[in-house]
């Protein structure tokens, strides 16, 4: 019973375990790409975590109500990584932009910060954030009598992979790839894992409704 109880929140485990790796690249390359417009001080940092957990929170939040909706969940959560992956490519040019922009550089120092992210980052945060939810909500689903178990699966998995990815992307990829390439890595990981959303929960429908006939 364990062991077919872990089969069936494999996949979701996964998901959130690269979900929590990209929210913590996004905070990192977010630390980068503004410090060309910004420099890198406290306040900037103070920005970067303030402006990121402000979308997680607004994302999850989101993401419950989602997740509640009737309709097939792998659906929706397939159209939120496309939108994540579009998001994520609108960060390079919203980071120039708003770099540039003339009314932002009258404010004073810390609101200028928190305008220049929320612009930029607000909004792929958010898009990120609404996911795990209704990744919680499948895993509810499919392990009833297991609820307590697979919850906490699902919260260390994505802890692990926020390790994962600080790691990753502190001490390689930033170093090897460069921010702008890590940005575009991390949109088509997004695309990827919208893809295998729309199209494997559709495939496991046929196989079940051949193998019932």
């Amino acid at each position: 019973m364990k062991s077919s109880a872990s089969h069936r929140t494999f996949e979701l485990n996964a998901t959130v375990f690269l979900t929590g790796a990209g929210m913590m690249t996004v905070e990192l390359v977010a630390s980068r790409l503004i410090a060309r417009f910004l420099g890198s001080s406290l306040y900037t940092w103070t920005g970067v975590m303030g402006v990121i957990l402000a979308g997680m929170s607004i994302g999850n939040a989101i993401g419950g109500r989602l997740a509640d909706r009737p309709g097939p969940l792998p659906r929706r959560i397939s159209k939120m990584f496309f939108a994540c992956a579009a998001a994520c490519l609108a960060i390079l040019a919203l980071n120039a932009w708003a770099g540039r922009a003339l009314w932002l550089m009258s404010l004073n120092w810390p609101l200028r910060i928190l305008i220049h992210m929320s612009w930029v980052f607000l909004l792929p945060t958010i898009v990120l954030g609404t996911i795990s939810p209704m990744v919680a909500k499948l895993a509810i689903d499919r392990c009833p009598s297991n609820t307590g178990r697979a919850i906490g699966n699902l919260y260390a998995w994505n802890a692990v992979g926020s390790i994962f990815g600080t790691f990753l992307t502190g001490f390689y990829l930033t170093a090897h790839l460069g921010s702008v390439r890590i940005v575009v890595c991390m949109a088509a990981l997004m695309a990827v894992l919208g893809l295998a959303y729309a199209i494997v929960p559709p495939l496991a429908a046929r196989r079940a409704e051949a193998g019932a006939r």
